[in-house]
């Protein structure tokens, strides 16, 4: 009776963490994919964007309570410390700057609390302090199935026209929806290269998850150079970059490398006025340099105001946003420290620092991880031209990850291809020399 008792309760608690494990996966995923999906979701319905976003946003944020409420695990008590240590001066930033100066901002209170606590703070602090595994192999094909499904809708119903608040339409050549802009379609893009990269570089691909895969990473490009996006563009190959470093020595590496560089030649060569023509993506960088680039120019004033508004209060930082423009710094550091002060400021930049350094360990060390370090990359480098603390729920919740599920990694080397070859070898030779001994009644 007693161990009826065990195996049932055992089975419980299996039960109970697995569905947990469904609810941090669902949490990472979500953030991650979840605003494409919910976009494209209100453009084929007709439901007010707003509306869909929430809706997808208050998921996630079910999720990170119920992962709260079980138990726990500190993995990494530093990375905890700084989270709190930068999320409470940044909530004391919130109270003062609406519940005592009344600042007037560019969003009321009510959207900078809740997405900043709902959207950035509960589900990564939820990712960062869960105890548990996850099927990493399942989440990376539910990315790629998901980016993909939003993708292709975006392609198929979107278009370079844009319509102006006067009711007037021009083509910017740059591919986008009414519920999504360019950014965020460039961004998926990129999301699903990475993803697909990562299965294709770590693991052995052959006929049809070779086809899959290479389909995601098609589509993918597709996506990211019909955006016209840099940001985007850059965050990507920062993102490769990384992974090139980590695993230098590896042929398999350079093989598909080569393979993804050549699908974005071709997508290219189909579709060259995304590459060439005025406002084109050279076009774009272009004009960086000869200083002709509209948004490059509100970027620089952003940054030079709020660099400016910050030396003005190093101690403990003056404001949200950067006052002379009303808007944020379009860079989380930079937002950082205008908001915090130098503490929070240098808070947040070891955290992201610590965060780099695991996304390389684990594209080092442990292949079925991989994509998730490369999207943290990306998404972290995607901070620097266009993200805001309070919005940037990807990349707080994947340097969260990285964080997490990088603590317990082993330091060695991996093994070489040739090398695990030997050592399998001599275990199945001592496996077919060992005999077992029968013992009798």
């Amino acid at each position: 009776m007693g161990k009826r008792f065990q195996s049932s309760d055992g089975e419980l608690i299996m039960t109970l963490a697995l569905k947990r494990s469904h609810l941090v996966a669902a949490a990472i995923v979500g953030s991650v994919m979840g605003y494409p999906i919910a976009s494209l979701f209100s453009q084929v319905t007709g439901i007010e964007n707003q509306i869909a976003a929430i809706a997808m946003r208050g998921a996630i944020l079910a999720c990170a309570v119920t992962i709260l409420i079980g138990s726990l695990r500190i993995s990494s008590r530093l990375a905890v410390a700084l989270f709190t240590l930068f999320w409470g001066g940044y909530i004391l930033r919130l109270a003062f700057t609406f519940g005592l100066t009344n600042e007037v901002v560019s969003e009321p209170a009510s959207t900078f609390f809740i997405w900043g606590l709902g959207v950035c703070l509960m589900p990564s602090v939820a990712v960062l302090l869960y105890k548990g595994h996850l099927d990493f192999a399942k989440m990376r094909l539910t990315f790629a199935i998901l980016g993909a499904v939003a993708m292709v809708g975006i392609l198929l119903l979107g278009g370079t026209a844009i319509e102006t608040a006067e009711g007037q339409t021009f083509d910017q050549n740059r591919w986008n929806l009414a519920t999504i802009n360019p950014i965020t379609i460039g961004h998926l893009g990129a999301s699903l290269v990475l993803t697909a990269s990562a299965a294709l570089l770590y693991e052995k691909s052959k006929g049809r998850r070779l086809l899959f895969y290479g389909a995601i990473a098609g589509i993918g490009l597709i996506g990211l150079f019909l955006a016209n996006s840099r940001g985007p563009l850059v965050a990507m190959a920062v993102a490769i970059g990384t992974y090139g470093l980590a695993q230098i020595r590896s042929k398999r590496a350079w093989r598909y490398s080569m393979i993804v560089m050549l699908g974005g030649l071709v997508v290219l060569y189909r579709k060259t006025d995304a590459l060439f023509e005025a406002s084109g993506i050279l076009d774009r960088f272009a004009r960086l340099a000869t200083g002709e680039d509209r948004s490059a120019m509100t970027r620089t004033e952003l940054y030079s105001d709020g660099i400016a508004q910050f030396l003005a209060s190093p101690f403990v930082g003056d404001g949200l946003e950067v006052r002379s423009l009303g808007f944020y710094p379009h860079n989380v550091i930079l937002e950082a420290f205008i908001a915090t002060g130098v503490i929070g400021g240098i808070t947040f930049l070891v955290l992201t620092l610590m965060s780099i350094r695991a996304s390389y360990r684990i594209m080092k060390l442990d292949s079925p991880k991989a994509f998730m370090a490369l999207l943290a990359m990306q998404y972290i480098v995607a901070g620097q031209f266009s993200g805001a603390i309070y919005q940037a729920g990807p990349m707080w919740v994947l340097m969260a990850g990285v964080l997490a599920f990088s603590a317990n990694l082993k330091k060695a080397r991996p093994l070489s291809a040739k090398r695990s070859k030997v050592i399998m070898a001599k275990h199945r030779q001592l496996a077919s020399a060992h005999v077992p001994v029968h013992r009798g009644k």
